[in-house]
């Protein structure tokens, strides 16, 4: 466990360029990576992984000093922006699909009360887009599908377009009100 670094108040999206002058954290590859303090409680990289992974862990902090946390950002004007997890990446076809952007847009439209994107396996591109759509009870699936398609198309490269859908009432969240992945 790293700990907390960042604490912003000002209420808008991200938090300030200003925060990588610091020496603990960084933006190297679009990844949030930060160098372990004396309170950052190594162990838990490697926790119920075995001694093997825990050494690779020490010995990469060792060669390098900085651990990649695997929050994906994106640096707009004066502000670094939260794009989504590196770990939950669909790989289409040797391009990478973050599945909150795809969220994002289906999520603006009428009738989607609430969208899960995932990747499908698939033995030709490696995964495919799946959304998983609550809509609402007035909605007509069939002319929901299509609009979000046409919008998805607008909006998204080819490759982040889902192809699967499956449509429903509600999406599982957690106790803190965010989308469950695991459900």
């Amino acid at each position: 466990e790293m700990g907390s670094r960042i604490e912003v108040k000002d209420e808008l999206e991200g938090f300030p360029i200003s925060v990588l002058e610091r020496s603990d954290i960084r933006v190297f590859e679009n990844e949030i990576q930060l160098r372990p303090s004396d309170r950052s409680m190594l162990s838990y990289l490697g926790a119920g992984q075995g001694e093997k992974v825990f050494n690779s862990v020490v010995k990469q902090i060792n060669t390098n000093n900085w651990i990649s946390t695997g929050d994906l950002v994106a640096i707009k004007g004066d502000r670094v922006l939260f794009l989504g997890r590196k770990d939950l990446l669909i790989n289409v076809g040797g391009f990478k699909v973050n599945p909150t952007t795809v969220e994002a847009v289906i999520r603006e439209i009428p009738g989607v009360l609430e969208v899960l994107v995932s990747g499908f396996k698939n033995p030709v591109s490696g995964s495919i887009v799946k959304a998983k759509i609550a809509v609402a009870k007035s909605a007509n699936v069939d002319e929901l599908k299509g609009i979000v398609l046409k919008i998805c198309k607008g909006k998204l490269p080819y490759y982040s377009v889902p192809r699967l859908f499956e449509f429903t009432d509600h999406i599982v969240t957690t106790s803190s009100s965010k989308i469950s992945r695991t459900a």
